[in-house]
């Protein structure tokens, strides 16, 4: 999949349930191993997607 800087990212996640995790409305959840969201004062959000080894 290829994602750029004007991506629509969705995770709605809790404790003790899987993430639901969407690019521009694709289902991602299954690949992704973990997450980080950053963001500084002057900067937007960074969602940074750790994929799972050996997914396709």
């Amino acid at each position: 999949m290829n994602v750029h800087e004007d991506s629509r990212v969705r995770i709605a996640a809790s404790p003790g349930e899987g993430a639901v995790i969407e690019i521009d409305g694709h289902d991602v959840a299954s690949a992704v191993e973990a997450y980080r969201i950053t963001q500084t004062v002057d900067e937007g959000p960074e969602v940074t997607l750790y994929i799972q080894q050996g997914w396709r």
